[in-house]
């Protein structure tokens, strides 16, 4: 009788574990699945009930995490005035410093002996244009805590140039995110953004202040629902255009973020 029961817990284990197997695996399929349409009632009861206790979060920011102006750059003597926080402290003493701006994928770089920039790294920085990337790669000796002995690192920070005034959409960002909220369509509601951590759109505000060059980076898995997230952007009202030094219209790059608030 024991012989029974030891046989009967050992093929439980084994299909407990064969089901918690493939559970597993299922979570990590990455697809945005539409609630069935077959619940819905006439009047969309179901529908609005769903979409009520959902909390579909939204974030609109500048496409590049790391950034900086051409005032900025242009009133850099060093890399401290580039970098905040610039861990100078550190540093026993310095190998190199390279400078580079990358225009059009091609970079062009100058080398320093220390975090003073040269006269050639000054011109340089002051070539830059908006959507340039500063390149910014600091070879230093620092002391071991541990050891007192001197070690050799090294720092690398990128920083993509943005404009003086960013573009804003008129009456600010809560309003903005008000829009997208009040204007997501239904399948956009439905969407289960659980599964991937929700979808990111890449857009840009022009001179004018309209959303161009919309595009998806992170799929929402559902083709009809990426189409719409589109069509959201695109049909958003007229931005504050962002201004360079120069007071002039400019191009500026955003990314449109939609998640699951109940992940």
């Amino acid at each position: 009788m024991k012989n029974k029961v030891v046989v009967i817990g050992f093929f439980m284990t084994v299909m407990l574990l064969v089901i918690y197997g493939f559970v597993k695996d299922n979570k990590e399929i990455v697809t945005c699945k539409l609630i069935d349409k077959s619940l819905f009632t006439n009047d969309n009861t179901f529908l609005n009930d769903f979409v009520a206790e959902k909390n579909l979060m939204y974030s609109v920011k500048g496409k590049h995490k790391r950034t900086i102006t051409k005032k900025k750059i242009k009133e850099a003597h060093s890399v401290g005035d580039l970098i905040a926080y610039y861990p100078s402290s550190w540093i026993v003493n310095y190998k190199s410093v390279k400078i580079g701006i990358i225009k059009n994928g091609k970079e062009v770089k100058e080398l320093g002996k220390n975090n003073v920039f040269t006269e050639k790294q000054i011109k340089l920085i002051n070539s830059v244009n908006i959507s340039d990337v500063v390149t910014i790669k600091v070879d230093y000796k620092t002391k071991n805590s541990v050891t007192e002995e001197l070690e050799n690192s090294e720092m690398i920070i990128n920083m993509v140039v943005v404009p003086e005034i960013e573009a804003a959409f008129d009456g600010g960002y809560d309003k903005m995110i008000t829009y997208l909220r009040g204007n997501t369509s239904m399948n956009i509601q439905a969407c289960n953004f659980q599964a991937n951590n929700g979808a990111v759109v890449c857009f840009a505000i022009n001179e004018n202040g309209k959303a161009i060059n919309v595009n998806v980076k992170e799929t929402s898995g559902n083709y009809e629902v990426d189409k719409e997230l589109i069509n959201l952007i695109k049909a958003m009202p007229t931005w504050k255009p962002a201004k360079n030094i120069k007071g002039e219209a400019v191009i500026q790059e955003f990314e449109f973020t939609i998640r699951d608030g109940m992940c």
